[in-house]
This record gives C-alpha cells, structure tokens and sequence, in this order.
C-alpha cells in the first residue's frame, strides 16, 4: 500500500532542490526523497526525507555504525548521543539498538506558508552542521573504544 502524502510538500522540495542544484530520487511508494551530501571528503551522509501530510521528518544517516554486538561500544554510544541531545533545539541523535545504525532526525512543520526554503536549508543543514561537531566523538568511540564523557569533551572543546 502506497504511503498517502502532500503532493504540494513533494513539489516544494522539488523545486529547492533544483534551485540548489541538488541531485535526488523521490520514491511514491514510500512518499520519500533520498539523496546524499559529501562533507568535504570527511563524511557522506545520507537523507531521507519522509513526506506526511503537513510535515516532512528529516533522517540523516551516519556512514559509521556502532557494533551492536559490543555492550560496552553500544552503552558509551548511547550515554554519548544522551548526552549530546540534552539541550538540543531542533533535532536529535537516534541509534538502534538492535543494528547499530546513528541517525539525526529533525522535522519540518510545512504549515507555514512564509519562508519554506528558509525552513527547508534549516532542516538540512542542521544535521550535517550536528554530524561535523559530533561525528569525531562517534568516530573515536566506534574506532578507538574512547568513553563517552571525553569523546563529548572532545567535541564540545573543538566546537
């Protein structure tokens, strides 16, 4: 069963991102729109934006997983993604327990009818601006076995 969505939200993005100039695939089935943004060779990130009705729920995959076979890993993992969210305005990190998999979600509330690009680059670039500042304590706990407390330290000096 196809996933019942705004066509006028699917149109508006449509149009921001031609106007960016911004390649993306816009699956009906599933009312979403994928696509991937390089952050300078560092990181890939990869976006699905899942269209409703009235809002659009913004995922940003992290290329990195934490070992979902390792409690250790997966506990530092969550205190720090915990820790990373307390205070967050727009947005948060999620992790699967299950899998692993990091992602940042946020929405966008396509109410409004002033400002949609505005709304749209807020939603967009807040992820990748959140994986830029964090991503190095993600890095360091998958790769390096680093605790939670100092990869947050780590990044939130640098930032």
């Amino acid at each position: 069963m196809a996933k019942n969505y705004s066509i006028k939200i699917v149109s508006d993005i449509e149009m921001i991102m031609k106007k960016i100039g911004w390649k993306y695939h816009f699956d009906e089935g599933k009312g979403a729109i994928f696509f991937g943004v390089s952050m300078g060779g560092k990181m890939s990130l990869k976006y699905v934006l899942d269209i409703d009705q009235s809002f659009c729920v913004v995922y940003v995959m992290s290329p990195i997983n934490a070992d979902s076979t390792d409690e250790k890993m997966m506990a530092d993992m969550a205190k720090f993604l915990c820790m990373v969210n307390y205070g967050l305005k727009n947005g948060n990190f999620e992790i699967d327990m299950k899998s692993g998999e990091i992602r940042y979600k946020c929405c966008m509330d396509w109410k409004y009818t002033g400002g949609l690009e505005e709304i749209f680059k807020a939603n967009v670039y807040e992820p990748a601006a959140m994986f830029e500042c964090y991503g190095k304590g993600i890095i360091q706990i998958v790769f390096n076995n680093m605790p939670a407390e100092q990869a947050i330290s780590m990044c939130e000096e640098n930032a």
